[in-house]
């Protein structure tokens, strides 16, 4: 009797027990759609990921989950999730291929994306945006096939950082620049700050990065303030502040408060702007005048005595949809963002020209593929053969960045060669230059030695020097591309042809101390330089071509895990990832690290782990807790999904308790804080991974 006692006893604490967890598992999933149909979409993936680390498999929870990563900016987890609710549940959510068909489309798999939103109903709540997915797939599907020779990097973590960087201007000496941005951890004693200011850096001539950004004095305020353009030598800016366009001047050595521009800010919104014509004519962006209060292009002049006219708009140019971020170059060419025209997601950037014959503005342009993506593209500014914009694409530092584009990827070098010890040229020398396998260019010497290729840049190349069918020589070389204005903004570009040798140089570290520097031109752009002398390149020939110093732009990667530092991770070393300030989202480039770790655990299924979640020190002790608990739930729930037992996974939260960098800096502390430590606790002798 008393052993039928104790088992029922035991049957009671464990159904209770299991109650009880259904019943947390349900306020998760209920406050998560809560929070996800009032649109607080990052508060609303916590609580989803809280429900999944209970129940991996609740399919409910992985859809709201899945769509929260297509709103995040994480569209390989969000197809993931999906997909799985598709297989297993494909008639319980109406809005199911709709979302599946985004997941698709975010993953650049357009014909699949396309046969997947024909299975949405006309008549269903989704049918205006199935119309409106469907135009994106088609101007995606037609952009992605099309080759356009530009270079599309990152500003760098200098600039960007996990909150919204956006709206770069440019000082005339391409040396500093200012921006826009919601890193308020950057602003002495504003850390809960949630406006967006206005932030400056220079180039640092000797270490050849971006210093750290500090915000202008006088030009930030209470409310969002944001950088618009430098002009009249750099000695005006026109800023945004509150619903309206205002200009300050440079006096003094300081930037002064600025001041509205009268008759051109109206009651409703204006958004961003460009002044031209020597400060009489100003293109802006505005609803002024919209019934939907979507944005609009509008222009207008100034008179004689330096009133502006009635706004009129540019109605060939705008959409349904919203229009922003007007950019007149120097060429007379207009560069603006849209939702509509031909986007292929969110804000795209589009170009026309002003046509004095028929007077009127031609038919805009999408600039393309890579500098238009799926995601919002906007606030672009072009100088010649070197623009900058603003993207949320997946793969940057947070929520928008800063990215530069070289106008170009392949480039024209001249050189000689010659005999090493006599100097004599070598007439009729091949020169082979191979990207992988592929033969890109070749070239004859002619009777002086001189040769001309065209080479790639920011890929790794191959040349060869062969002379009556000797190969001479045949090094492997990256060339990267840097510049500096000379005049009127022509540049010059120069290359750093790195040598690899027998190895590759490892990301974040310096590459140019064996670097030469050689004189370059963008296709067609090419103007005769002196030729100098060099002899480092073999004993037999030298390599001549001209050359100088100038500034470089050096592109800084983001923390990654090596494969080195997976192997030591069972010997008892920790590893590391990192997160977006208040986020608990994973960053795709950790996924195929994660991936190995995964494969490591199926292969020793004895090992236990311990993931600790980690905070920098914005922000109360509390939400630091909850949040570091919830990165480290993060990273084990993707374990967990990729087979290995939860039994095997410690998950623990330590707040900001335990810091590996000094909380006072961002780039150098505060991003290495945010971050999951992974590590080897222990051994378990049961084997409980199943590999998925």
């Amino acid at each position: 009797m008393k052993s039928i006692k104790k088992a029922l006893f035991i049957l009671l604490i464990f159904t209770t027990n299991n109650l009880l967890i259904a019943q947390q598992f349900e306020r998760q999933l209920l406050k998560g759609k809560k929070e996800f149909y009032q649109g607080n979409i990052k508060t609303a993936y916590n609580y989803f990921l809280e429900a999944l680390y209970q129940d991996p498999n609740n399919i409910e929870a992985k859809y709201y989950a899945g769509i929260c990563h297509l709103k995040s900016q994480s569209p390989i987890k969000a197809l993931e999730y999906v997909e799985e609710v598709k297989k297993y549940a494909e008639d319980e959510f109406e809005g199911l291929p709709f979302y599946l068909a985004t997941a698709y489309y975010q993953n650049l798999k357009f014909d699949k994306a396309a046969e997947i939103l024909e299975q949405v109903s006309n008549s269903s709540e989704l049918k205006q945006e199935k119309l409106r997915l469907e135009q994106l797939i088609n101007h995606a599907k037609q952009f992605y096939k099309e080759k356009n020779h530009v270079i599309v990097k990152n500003m760098g973590p200098n600039v960007n950082t996990p909150n919204r960087e956006y709206s770069t201007i440019i000082s005339s000496n391409h040396k500093t620049i200012l921006f826009t941005s919601k890193a308020s951890n950057l602003i002495e004693n504003q850390s809960t700050s949630e406006d967006e200011n206005i932030f400056t850096t220079n180039i640092d001539d000797e270490t050849l990065e971006w210093n750290k950004p500090q915000p202008i004095k006088n030009m930030n305020s209470k409310g969002n303030d944001a950088t618009i353009q430098l002009f009249d030598n750099d000695k005006k800016m026109v800023t945004y502040h509150k619903g309206n366009l205002h200009i300050s001047e440079f006096k003094n050595g300081k930037w002064q408060k600025g001041k509205g521009i009268n008759g051109v800010n109206t009651p409703s919104y204006e958004a961003h702007c460009f002044i031209a014509d020597n400060g009489n004519t100003i293109y802006f962006s505005s609803n002024y005048g919209t019934n939907d209060a979507d944005l609009d292009l509008y222009f207008s002049t100034k008179n004689e005595d330096g009133i502006w006219s009635k706004p009129q708009s540019l109605n060939i140019l705008n959409t349904l949809y919203d229009e922003d971020s007007p950019f007149l170059a120097d060429d007379g060419t207009l560069y603006f963002s849209s939702k509509g025209h031909s986007s292929m997601g969110g804000f795209d950037i589009f170009k026309t020209r002003y046509d004095s014959l028929s007077e009127t503005w031609e038919k805009p342009q999408n600039l393309g593929v890579p500098i238009n993506s799926v995601f919002d593209d906007i606030f672009y500014v072009n100088y010649g053969k070197l623009a900058y914009f603003s993207s949320c694409r997946p793969g940057g530092f947070g929520d928008s960045d800063i990215y530069y584009s070289y106008l170009f990827d392949k480039v024209k070098m001249k050189g000689k060669l010659v005999e090493k010890h006599s100097q004599k040229p070598i007439p009729d020398g091949k020169i082979l230059v191979k990207n992988g396998k592929k033969l890109v260019y070749e070239t004859i010497t002619d009777k002086h030695g001189e040769y001309e290729i065209i080479i790639p840049i920011e890929e790794e190349i191959e040349i060869s020097i062969i002379k009556s069918d000797e190969l001479l020589q045949k090094e492997k070389y990256i060339v990267k591309v840097s510049f500096k204005d000379v005049n009127n903004n022509t540049y010059d570009f120069e290359l750093d042809v790195n040598n690899f040798g027998d190895e590759i140089p490892i990301a974040n570290q310096k590459i140019y101390s064996n670097t030469k520097k050689i004189k370059l031109a963008a296709i067609n752009d090419w103007e005769e330089n002196d030729i100098l002398v060099s002899d480092d390149l073999s004993p037999k020939i030298e390599l001549s071509i001209g050359g100088e110093d100038t500034e470089s732009f050096k592109e800084d990667l983001k923390p990654e895990i090596s494969e080195s530092q997976i192997r030591s991770l069972f010997q008892g070393k920790s590893v590391n990832l990192y997160f977006d300030h208040d986020n608990t989202i994973i960053k795709e480039q950790f996924y195929d690290k994660l991936d190995l770790i995964a494969d490591y655990l199926f292969k020793k299924p004895e090992i236990v782990i311990e993931i600790g979640g980690h905070t920098d020190n914005q922000g109360v002790d509390s939400y630091n807790l909850k949040l570091s608990n919830q990165r480290a739930k993060a990273v084990a729930l993707y374990f967990i999904e990729k087979g290995v037992s939860k039994d095997r996974i410690i998950a623990k939260g330590y707040g900001e308790t335990s810091p590996i960098a000094s909380n006072d800096d961002e780039d150098k502390g505060r991003e290495l804080n945010r971050r999951v430590e992974i590590k080897k606790i222990g051994q378990n002798s049961m084997n409980l991974t199943t590999k998925k």
